[in-house]
């Protein structure tokens, strides 16, 4: 599950300038065990692209079974939206 959380609405037609946003991910890696990863930047959508793109989360070194990685994954989830992060795009991975 992967998703992008942006304070306002971030189209072409209604915004021109660049955006910050996070991208939360909650990854299987093989059997039961998962990892999070969270990624900070600001998407410029004049050019297309993401820019200062960095990680601020990643439990790769210590994956954890489902139950933990979705619990950090809800809290992270959780946090953003009460700082105002609640324009959403979602994707499968």
């Amino acid at each position: 599950m992967v998703e992008t959380f942006y304070r306002i609405e971030v189209t072409e037609e209604k915004y021109t300038g660049s955006a910050e946003y996070y991208t939360l991910a909650l990854i299987h890696l093989t059997g039961s065990f998962y990892i999070v990863t969270e990624h900070h930047g600001w998407w410029d959508n004049v050019d297309n692209k993401a820019r200062l793109k960095t990680t601020i989360l990643n439990n790769a070194d210590e994956p954890t079974p489902e139950y933990e990685a979705r619990r950090i994954y809800d809290e992270q989830r959780s946090y953003l939206v009460s700082q105002g992060f609640i324009h959403i795009y979602e994707r499968a991975q």
